[in-house]
C-alpha cells in the first residue's frame, strides 16, 4: 500500500468517526445530588421509650335516646413507645324477615392502641375502637348493625377517663360513645 492511498485511507476514516460522533445522542445529564445538610442543621433526635407499662382502658357506650343499651371495655397493655392491639370477634345470629332460618354477623370489638409518655407525665395516646353492637331487633335485617369505628390521638392524664368521640346514627337514635383512660404502671 502506498503513503498516498494510506493518507487517503486515513483521511476517510477520520472523516467517517467524526460523522458518526456528530449523530450520536447526548449523553443525559447527571442526577443532582442531595445537597449536603448545612452544618448547623443536627438530626433531629431519635426517641427512646421509658422502659414503662401503659395500660390504655376503653369503654364503648352504646345508647338508644336516653337509655344505655350496651357498654364494652376492652384494655390493652403497652410499653411506652410501642403499640398494642386487640382483637375480638363473634358470629351473631339473626332471623332474616320471611325466613325460618338464620343468618349470621361477625361483630368485632377491636382496639389498636400506640402509647408515649411524656415529660410532663400526661400520655399522648393514638387509639382505633372498631365496634359492631348487637341488631336492635333479632327479626329484621335491615337493624344488622353495620359498625363504628372510631379513630383519636389525645393526650391523656393518667387515672382520669376522658370522652374521647361520639358519633350518632345517620337514621335513629342510637349512639356510640369512646372513653379513655390512661394508667402509668410503674
Amino acid at each position: 500500500m502506498s503513503l498516498r492511498m494510506f493518507t487517503a485511507a486515513t483521511a476517510v476514516f477520520c472523516a467517517l468517526s467524526f460523522a458518526v460522533a456528530a449523530q450520536a445522542p447526548p449523553k443525559p445529564p447527571a442526577a443532582p445530588s442531595k445537597p449536603a445538610p448545612a452544618p448547623s442543621e443536627k438530626p433531629a433526635p431519635v426517641r427512646t421509650g421509658k422502659d414503662i407499662n401503659i395500660r390504655i382502658d376503653a369503654t364503648v357506650i352504646e345508647s338508644r335516646g336516653d337509655h344505655v343499651v350496651d357498654k364494652k371495655v376492652i384494655s390493652v397493655t403497652c410499653v411506652d413507645g410501642k403499640g398494642a392491639f386487640v382483637r375480638s370477634t363473634q358470629s351473631v345470629a339473626f332471623k332474616a324477615k320471611g325466613s325460618d332460618g338464620f343468618n349470621y354477623q361477625d361483630a368485632p370489638l377491636n382496639m389498636d392502641a400506640d402509647v408515649n409518655l411524656r415529660d410532663d407525665g400526661r400520655v399522648l395516646a393514638r387509639i382505633t375502637v372498631d365496634y359492631r353492637g348487637m341488631p336492635a331487633s333479632q327479626d329484621s335485617p335491615d337493624s344488622i348493625d353495620r359498625g363504628n369505628r372510631q379513630s383519636v390521638s389525645v393526650i391523656l392524664k393518667p387515672g382520669e377517663p376522658l370522652m374521647v368521640a361520639q358519633s350518632a346514627d345517620a337514621v335513629g337514635d342510637r349512639r356510640v360513645s369512646l372513653e379513655v383512660k390512661a394508667t402509668v404502671l410503674k
